[in-house]
């Protein structure tokens, strides 16, 4: 995907950090998963955590199964899997 945010840290998410060769902890690849895209809480609680846990390093996107209001669609990271026409 092209429109990634940009990871800078290399924190753990949680429990034991997985450790790269040189014995650093190494970022972990996350999906959140909602069930649409719309102007909820919960959604925008997904976002929170998103930018959380892409600023402690880990590469982080959002999936949506399908869209109800364009409220995200300029974020970086985030995939509509059934885009309805």
């Amino acid at each position: 995907m092209a429109n990634r945010l940009n990871r800078s840290d290399t924190e753990p998410l949680s429990g034991s950090p997985s450790k790269n060769s040189a014995g650093g902890a190494s970022p972990q690849r996350i999906v959140g998963l909602l069930t649409a895209f719309g102007d909820g809480g919960a959604q925008h609680a997904m976002m929170r955590l998103m930018r959380q846990l892409v600023s402690r390093g880990h590469d982080m996107d959002v999936w949506a199964l399908y869209r109800r209001t364009g409220t995200f669609d300029h974020v970086p990271g985030t995939r509509v899997l059934l885009p309805v026409e």
